[in-house]
């Protein structure tokens, strides 16, 4: 099997399969640089991975399985931070591996626990962590990833204001 990726900490960001493509995604640290991350095609059949054009040099952290995609858009998304908060929204054309990051407002990007996008509405969503009085709970948001504006969706928290939802890094 090929290595997808060096080091324990992080090392992976996420994968993500585009089924309209039929291609499988993942985003890596490729070497011995924690600052890197490349995005990269992976053959399911053999594990081979190609690694696209572009390395993102500089990030101080992602999140590791907080990762998805859009077949429409072309993109993958993921949240990291070049050193502190808020952090932001990274997007990575799946095409050319090129990469473009928005600052995270309204949510800092180790506080979000997942991504999913929908294709039909053409909306990406996160499970977002509550401050204040509602430390714990996890509210549904959209993202903005041009501009990085993370908006709440309802006035209630997913668990219903009762029961907290937990998840671990890479578990959502």
């Amino acid at each position: 099997a090929q290595a997808l990726s060096q080091g324990t900490y992080n090392t992976a960001v996420g994968i993500w399969y585009d089924d309209t493509a039929d291609i499988l995604y993942g985003v890596f640290q490729p070497g011995g640089d924690a600052g890197e991350r490349r995005l990269s095609q992976i053959d399911p059949a053999t594990g081979t991975v190609t690694f696209l054009a572009q390395t993102l040099t500089g990030l101080a952290g992602t999140i590791g399985g907080v990762f998805t995609g859009s077949s429409s858009q072309e993109h993958v998304y993921f949240l990291g931070s070049t050193g502190g908060l808020p952090g932001s929204i990274y997007t990575m054309d799946t095409s050319t591996g090129e990469a473009t990051s928005a600052g995270l407002s309204g949510a800092n990007y180790n506080g979000i626990a997942s991504l999913e996008y929908d294709e039909f509405e053409n909306v990406l969503y996160a499970l977002v962590f509550g401050t204040g009085a509602q430390a714990g709970e996890r509210f549904l948001a959209s993202i903005d990833p041009s501009t990085g504006t993370v908006t709440p969706i309802g006035a209630t928290t997913i668990a219903g204001g009762g029961v907290v939802i937990t998840t671990y890094s890479g578990v959502s």
